[in-house]
């Protein structure tokens, strides 16, 4: 909202528009305040904004028929692994949204795909032995995990968490340096070289 208002502040003549509108809108508006002393009081940025609780959850509350569409129309897999395979970790972001093929992504996107765009991919854990990816290409179905796939789900989600891994085993499926499938206790040791922050907490 800070970005919002520098933009409104960027000249005189957008300010003075704003405000216009803000008035036809039936808002107060304070006349005395003139547009040199609003940017000064935003170039100094020692103020904060803040917003009641209600907003946002009026935001979240808006955007889930949105997000609930697009994740009915997509096709979901069910993947199962055994004890002998592995299990599948979770995380404190336990949802993992990806594109299928990031490579032909321009790089300012490759971070933030959207639920509704095509050829990504939806991955959340349900338990430590089910797993559910959502794709828009495919087709609805049970199906037995191969090793890799559990050692790469792993490795997904590790990499979507904010700073908490969760596991039954400290033994698991990863994929270490090289694509190599490793399934130890050494998580930490065998990825520090793939590592650029700190690592999260198991």
């Amino acid at each position: 909202m800070k970005q919002v208002l520098g933009l409104t502040l960027a000249t005189k003549e957008r300010w003075e528009s704003q405000m216009r509108q803000m008035k036809e809108a039936g808002y107060e508006v304070n006349d005395s305040l003139s547009y040199e002393d609003m940017r000064k009081f935003h170039e100094k940025d020692e103020y904060e904004i803040n917003l009641n609780r209600e907003h946002y959850i009026g935001l979240e509350v808006a955007g889930h028929d949105t997000v609930l569409h697009a994740l009915s129309v997509r096709k979901w897999r069910l993947c199962v692994t055994t004890r002998e395979k592995g299990c599948f970790v979770t995380a404190d972001r336990p949802v993992a949204l990806t594109w299928n093929r990031p490579d032909v992504i321009p790089p300012l996107m490759r971070d933030s795909p959207g639920f509704g765009m095509a050829d990504t991919e939806v991955l959340f854990p349900l338990t430590q032995n089910l797993a559910l990816v959502g794709a828009f290409e495919g087709e609805d179905k049970t199906e037995e995990a191969d090793t890799f796939f559990g050692a790469a789900a792993n490795m997904r989600m590790v990499g979507f968490a904010f700073g908490y891994v969760y596991t039954p085993r400290r033994v698991f499926p990863y994929v270490g340096p090289g694509a190599t499938y490793c399934h130890d206790r050494h998580f930490f040791e065998t990825t520090a070289p793939l590592r650029r922050e700190p690592r999260p907490e198991v």
